[in-house]
């Protein structure tokens, strides 16, 4: 036996539940349960021993002192083991007798001992024994051995070893026999014992009439005298007994039958018993989940009964979802619509103080085609500076050459060219003043083409607004109306359901749908049934109206 986990509950020492894990130990074959005196590593023992056979390991301790006197009055004591024969699973569960805290009022009850043995089949725990005979044999076959026998040898208590020491020859031969298994050779021994007493008692028997029948021989003497008539006198007395015989036979054989069907019979009974024991276990462990089973039930019902309503419940999460989808939308539509009108009053600002200024723009224009005029006197300057470098040069040569009456009159004349040029480059001045003036004046211009050019297009996106806000609106009313069909056509399948199970109500008898006993309003015959294709229909068309609304609301977003 290889121990797999042990849960012990106000046992003993231990107030509360504590659980060991022997799998902790792996492939460690040998082990110490260590700890000062009361700590608990004898009721370890106990508790294994109890949880197999119902009773503690050694004599001074009784199964109505193994609860632990710290317990809390609401805590039960319980011991469950696991362990492991071979590749086989087992688990026990046992509850002694003893007095716990009532669940409802104050005082205390009594709760009677119990006790379950478990198997591990397919990864679940199954149900082998409850009643107390069944387990006190299901645990001597799984185990092998009495809880006498299991004490010494599986498990020596404190003091118990001398016993074993000291136990009589037939006491240490019965134990050693239920060690060594050797149950097999002693049947076998038996088995070969009975059939010799047979055998020697048939040989006997025939020897004592062997014998009785030589001495019914006359005889002379030491030599027998065996006749005709004696053979025949042997024969003829033998005739009845020979009948006598047949029919002993032939009851003999009925009695056989008979006693064949009887153990034919015994064996089906035990079978059935069996089937019995367990259809009652079995029976118990469902009248104790009764309740639950009704609980479940009920829930069933309940779960059943809100199928529409989780229906309409699914509705409006799909909803709430467009829902959200719209406002999102609508809110990323307020904020454009917010920065654009911010962006138009900016542009209504810049084009008003545009306007204040359009006739200073339209006098600086005329202003502007006065200087491109002008403009062409600048390149007669330019012709006039190459005409007085050439007669500055014609001077210094007539210098040289005329007279100086002549020289008078030139310098006369290039005096007055000398005039004209300072005139003309004053006035250059001037006109390059205003040049830079006209720079500002020009980029002016291009900010008002600019404005309305954005004028246009604030038009043009307002106009693509409404025409998108109508599409909208038009998508919503067609998706309305297609939601209110398909709501229609479902209340009416199910109020078209409800009238065929008029007919199932029957007065003062539970509803097959609700179960009340009580009809106060029968549902009554609707005014069309749609049929499931109809209901198909409106819904895929309420489906169409939504992704042509999502889209559109997308398109808007973008």
């Amino acid at each position: 036996m290889k121990p797999i986990s042990l849960t012990i509950e106000a046992f003993g020492p231990y107030r509360d539940s504590v659980t060991l894990d022997f799998n902790e130990l792996q492939d460690h074959s040998m082990f110490l349960i260590a700890g000062p005196t009361g700590a608990g590593k004898t009721s370890i023992l106990d508790a294994i021993v109890y949880a197999l056979y119902g009773e503690p390991s050694g004599e001074v301790r009784k199964t109505d002192a193994i609860r632990s006197d710290f317990a809390e009055p609401h805590r039960m004591t319980r011991v469950d083991f696991s362990f492991a024969i071979g590749n086989a699973q087992y688990r026990v569960e046992r509850l002694p007798k003893q007095m716990v805290a009532k669940k409802r009022g104050t005082g205390m009850r009594e709760q009677n001992a119990s006790a379950t043995v478990y198997e591990k089949k397919d990864g679940e725990w199954k149900v082998i024994a409850t009643s107390a005979a069944a387990i006190r044999d299901t645990i001597q076959q799984i185990i092998g051995f009495r809880k006498d026998q299991f004490l010494q040898v599986v498990l020596l208590p404190q003091g118990e070893f001398r016993k074993l020491l000291v136990a009589s020859t037939s006491e240490r031969e019965e134990l050693l026999h239920t060690l060594f298994r050797t149950e097999l050779y002693r049947k076998l021994q038996e088995a070969l014992k009975a059939a010799y007493d047979e055998a020697k008692a048939g040989i006997e028997e025939n020897l004592t009439k062997q014998t009785a029948f030589m001495q019914s021989i006359p005889h002379d003497g030491a030599t027998p005298m065996v006749t005709i008539e004696h053979v025949r006198e042997l024969l003829a007395n033998r005739g009845p007994h020979r009948d006598a015989l047949a029919v002993e036979r032939d009851e003999a054989v009925t009695v056989v039958e008979q006693f064949n069907v009887l153990r034919n019979q015994w064996s089906l009974y035990n079978q059935a018993q069996q089937s019995l024991a367990e259809a009652t276990s079995k029976l118990d462990m469902v009248k104790a989940r009764e309740t639950e089973r009704v609980n479940l039930s009920e829930k069933v019902q309940f779960l059943n009964s809100l199928a529409p309503t989780h229906e309409l419940y699914k509705q409006y999460i799909e909803k709430q979802a467009i829902l959200k989808t719209l406002e999102q939308a609508l809110s990323d539509a307020k904020e454009h619509v917010e920065l654009a009108t911010q962006h138009e009053a900016k542009c209504l600002d810049l084009y008003s103080d545009l306007e204040g200024r359009a006739e200073s723009i339209q006098d600086k224009r005329t202003t502007l085609a006065q200087f491109q005029q002008q403009a062409e006197k600048f390149n007669e300057l330019d012709v006039l500076k190459k005409e007085l470098s050439t007669l500055q040069s014609n001077l210094e040569e007539l210098d040289s050459k005329k007279s100086e009456d002549a020289l008078a009159k030139q310098r006369e004349l290039v005096k007055s060219l000398e005039a004209d040029l300072e005139g003309l480059r004053k006035q250059l001045r001037d006109n390059n003043k205003f040049l830079e003036d006209a720079n500002v004046i020009q980029g002016q211009l291009n900010d008002l083409h600019r404005y309305s050019e954005l004028l246009e297009e604030i038009n043009k996106v307002q106009k693509e607004i409404d025409d998108k806000g109508q599409t909208l609106a038009s998508l919503d009313e067609t998706l309305q109306v297609a939601k209110v069909h398909l709501e229609r056509l479902e209340h009416l399948m199910q109020e078209g359901r409800a009238f065929e199970l008029v007919h199932l109500v029957v007065d003062n008898e539970p509803c097959p749908v609700c179960g009340s006993t009580d009809h106060p309003r029968l549902a009554a015959k609707p005014e069309m049934y749609p049929t499931k294709d109809e209901i198909e229909e409106a819904r895929k068309t309420r489906d169409v109206a939504l992704q042509k609304q999502a889209s559109e609301v997308g398109q808007q977003k973008t």
